[in-house]
């Protein structure tokens, strides 16, 4: 009996308020309860305000900067991994479209390039959205993101994960479509380096293909030739009129072989 009597006595104490001495009390549960409520409101608080702050953002940096600090010490070292492979492997690109030296061969180069080129490319068109993290363009970024691959890692961290779309277009075009040819119907699919997309793209007669290789010309779409060739015939027009040969000495000198007044 009399240890149960000291368990009770145990109980009413570690169940009584430290405060004011008595079991359950209300004005401590109720104190407990508004500590509860305004904590939750101040976590509210700092959530919708982390919510809001990436669109006060006013530049990508900005707004990149803001969204790397939720990642990881680990998810930011795979990504900035992920990223100086990438970009080592765009630095041989360029290199060999630049005719430079290089550390590699170019089949060795080329397998890298399709290896990496399955995993999917970055679409760098999308930083000239304005402002594309704000509500105005969620749509936008929606789709972006459905689509996936590399290009979201680029919307939502400013990480290159993948290669950029253009620069490969740009390769794919002087290394890797020529040795390719469409041998069913003797033509082969060319992509200008404009990458205007749809009209860029064209079916090229494999003999004009190997002409253009033979010749280390570039291959350029319709439109681009023709801005090409309209501004080669201004220039023949300008140089022409300005640099024209006389038509004998006496048109510069006089009889007296002193020049005439121009």
């Amino acid at each position: 009996m009399n240890e149960l009597a000291d368990v009770i006595e145990t109980a009413d104490v570690e169940t009584a308020c430290e405060r004011h001495g008595v079991p359950n009390c209300g004005k401590c549960e109720d104190a407990a309860r508004k500590r509860q409520i305004r904590a939750k409101a101040r976590e509210d608080k700092v959530r919708l305000a982390a919510e809001k702050k990436p669109g006060e953002a006013t530049t990508f940096p900005e707004y990149w900067q803001q969204q790397r600090a939720t990642l990881t010490d680990d998810q930011r070292a795979q990504f900035e991994q992920r990223e100086s492979d990438v970009l080592d492997l765009e630095y041989t690109m360029k290199a060999f479209l630049d005719d430079t030296e290089a550390c590699i061969t170019l089949d060795e180069l080329i397998a890298e390039v399709r290896l990496e080129a399955v995993k999917g490319l970055t679409d760098k068109v999308i930083l000239v959205v304005e402002r594309l993290w704000t509500d105005d363009e969620a749509g936008l970024r929606k789709r972006i993101i459905a689509r996936g691959g590399p290009t979201v890692d680029l919307l939502n961290y400013g990480y290159h994960t993948g290669l950029d779309g253009k620069l490969y277009t740009d390769f794919f075009q002087k290394f890797m479509t020529v040795s390719q040819p469409n041998t069913s119907n003797g033509y082969v699919w060319m992509q200008c380096g404009c990458g205007t997309p749809i009209i860029s793209r064209e079916w090229i007669p494999e003999s004009i293909v190997r002409a253009y290789k033979e010749q280390g010309r570039k291959w350029m779409c319709t439109p681009c030739r023709g801005k090409e060739n309209n501004s080669r015939t201004e220039v023949k027009a300008w140089t022409t009129v300005e640099y024209r040969s006389p038509a004998s000495t006496e048109d510069i000198y006089d009889n007296h072989g002193r020049l005439r007044d121009q």
